[in-house]
């Protein structure tokens, strides 16, 4: 194995460990009518109007009826955001810098070191970049008080469309008919 492909290695295991750190999911509180909250809760299923949730408290079964709001804050995390945007950088700037590389009698470097240079310089602008990104918090509100049932569940099987990335989640959640 080359000295080339073995520098591969650690970037893919850093990659791969990201990226399951990155899946995930961030809890929500259910806030309910009568004014309690359910906290670090998944949201598991849905079965006609009744939400499952797994919470810190243990797995509630809540009637779509009585949610008044669901919340998920989202924390941002600078140093994961400057690992990837360094390593986006890197790359980026290392390919950049060997595609556009033109000899020259002026180079005290070769195209070898130019590759090198360019990706330093793109793993400093990533690292800042992907930081401040990586930091910024975001979530999610919806606020379902006065929302009719069919309005709720609607939001409820998006919701849990979305946590299943992309699969069919039908058979998590059994869709209402419309009446």
């Amino acid at each position: 194995m080359s000295n080339r492909s073995m520098s591969f290695i650690p970037i893919s295991v850093l990659l791969s460990s990201f990226s399951a750190s990155i899946a995930q999911e961030n809890p929500w509180q259910v806030i309910l009518c009568s004014g309690d909250t359910l906290t670090a809760c998944r949201l598991d299923s849905l079965h006609y109007n009744v939400l499952t949730c797994t919470c810190d408290t243990g797995m509630f079964l809540v009637s779509v009826d009585s949610i008044a709001g669901l919340v998920q804050h989202k924390e941002g995390n600078f140093s994961k955001g400057a690992l990837i945007g360094s390593l986006a950088g890197a790359v980026a700037g290392a390919v950049i810098s060997a595609g556009t590389y033109q000899p020259s009698p002026f180079h005290i470097i070769g195209q070898g070191g130019a590759t090198v240079m360019g990706g330093i310089a793109g793993a400093s602008v990533g690292f800042f970049l992907g930081g401040i990104i990586g930091s910024s918090s975001s979530g999610s509100e919806f606020d379902l008080r006065g929302k009719g049932l069919k309005v709720k569940l609607l939001i409820i099987q998006r919701l849990l469309a979305q946590r299943n990335d992309g699969r069919n989640g039908a058979s998590d959640f059994e869709r209402p008919s419309a009446k």
